[in-house]
């Protein structure tokens, strides 16, 4: 990913789906290529089990089916577009059931978010309302749309502030 770098600046992954921003050097706007490396890197390293067959028309089109073909891309407009897409992203394991707060889900960056002192500890045992409103998900044969919101400009620090 030297070619392609990026910046995890949120992001949590779910059983079916997972919800990310990044954000992308300066002048460079091609997310569909990381998309798509990340995607590959992914899937050349994933093993099948020996019962798991891939369907003919996947092989033809060298893809496994684990990732959909296509996703949703959104770009952060401001500070309080970016909180409220990270409080979307945290508190999407509550939202489908998986967890009682962000806390326990391990698989996502709200741990860290804590560590730095963006979020308390106990933040989201209720649904924050600025997630509420929000509906980032598209089912597609019985997956769940990417959403990678992309930040632009780049910062060096995600914009949230607690007082």
């Amino acid at each position: 990913m030297t070619r392609h770098p990026f910046t995890v600046e949120a992001m949590v992954i779910m059983p079916d789906h997972l919800h990310c921003i990044w954000t992308l050097p300066d002048g460079d706007h091609d997310f569909s290529t990381r998309w798509r490396l990340v995607k590959a890197g992914f899937s050349r390293a994933h093993q099948r089990s020996p019962v798991e067959q891939i369907p003919p028309s996947l092989l033809r089109k060298r893809e496994k089916g684990i990732w959909q073909q296509k996703f949703w891309e959104h770009c952060i407009r401001d500070d309080a577009d970016f909180n409220a897409h990270c409080d979307y992203i945290h508190y999407n394991p509550v939202k489908h059931g998986l967890a009682q707060s962000p806390g326990e889900w391990q698989h996502s960056t709200f741990g860290l978010f804590v560590q730095v002192g963006l979020y308390p500890r106990d933040w989201g045992h209720d649904i924050p309302p600025q997630v509420m409103a929000m509906e980032l998900e598209q089912p597609v044969g019985g997956f769940h749309s990417v959403l990678p919101a992309l930040r632009f400009p780049p910062t060096s620090a995600p914009a949230r502030s607690y007082p």
